[in-house]
């Protein structure tokens, strides 16, 4: 060790997903050695392939909904146009029929 101190980190991989493990604090850095301790047993099996799943989830339920607002906001433009020309059609009908054309 470098003497700089340790930090305790946790893992985003897909392999070693929430696994912690004790680094040097300067790991990447210039003057930095290459402690690496981990303080979790690795996953192993059925684990390693669920965990990412579940973390990547909302992230695709969060997808879905912003699709869905989208598409709400594309309803509610073509029901107001649809309306204002449906008016505009009637008053159209409306005038013309007490001759005011």
């Amino acid at each position: 060790m470098c003497g700089k101190g340790t930090v305790r980190c946790t893992s985003w991989t897909d392999q070693n997903l929430g696994c912690r493990f004790l680094s040097c604090k300067n790991l990447k850095k210039k003057g930095g050695c290459n402690f690496f301790l981990w303080t979790d047993p690795s996953m192993r099996g059925r684990s390693i392939q669920i965990i990412p799943g579940l973390l990547y989830q909302p992230k695709e339920e969060e997808h879905k909904a912003s699709r869905r607002k989208k598409r709400e906001k594309i309803l509610w433009f073509f029901l107001l146009l649809s309306s204002f020309f449906l008016l505009w059609f009637w008053l159209g009908i409306e005038l013309e029929l007490k001759g005011c054309n």
